[in-house]
């Protein structure tokens, strides 16, 4: 389990479903969605998220050069890069105190190697 996490593999596809989720009004339950307003709001940014999804494959898959430079720049280093990216998130995050997801304050939501 601990593998196919720092993979990255699993995230990007737990994504879409979510996003079509809050875009069709029947969202999953999320702490940083706390008013009706910010749900209108998330609602219109899910759903013009999905209509570019949907425009770039259309365009991929209409022609090819456009796919490939969707591939080479966007597909191929999100998949190289997310592996590396979760291996630094834990080691980043480990050992911090759960806040909301709101929280922007750096002494509280990363560590350095200074705080071990």
């Amino acid at each position: 389990a601990m593998c196919l996490f720092l993979s990255g593999f699993p995230f990007g596809f737990e994504r879409l479903p979510n996003m079509a989720k809050h875009a069709i009004g029947a969202p999953p339950a999320e702490s940083w969605v706390d008013t009706p307003a910010k749900a209108a709001k998330v609602r219109v940014e899910y759903a013009l998220y999905l209509c570019g999804y949907a425009v770039i494959t259309a365009a991929s898959l209409m022609r090819p050069s456009v796919g490939l430079k969707v591939w080479y720049y966007w597909l191929l280093p999100h998949i190289l890069g997310a592996g590396h990216l979760r291996y630094y998130q834990t080691a980043e995050h480990r050992g911090c105190v759960m806040g909301k997801f709101t929280d922007t304050s750096a002494w509280l939501v990363s560590r350095t190697t200074l705080s071990w």
